[in-house]
């Protein structure tokens, strides 16, 4: 299945957070090399869209990965 991670902060207002690298959430959250990290302010419609677009491309690529060894 696939998985996407949108990490929300540092944009101000309400997500005003601190900033982690990529590398650190990786490690807090056990995620794997092959997910997706992507930055996503869910009050922007056009960061959301990103997100999302993320998602439909890794879905792609890993179907079209399993084909080939199929």
């Amino acid at each position: 299945m696939g998985e996407v991670v949108g990490v929300g902060g540092g944009g101000g207002g309400l997500l005003d957070a601190p900033v982690h690298p990529v590398r650190d959430l990786r490690s807090a959250l056990d995620l794997p090399e092959h997910v997706p990290v992507v930055d996503c302010d869910a009050r922007r419609l056009d960061s959301s869209r990103d997100v999302l677009l993320t998602l439909m491309h890794h879905l792609y690529d890993s179907a079209t990965a399993t084909r080939e060894f199929l």
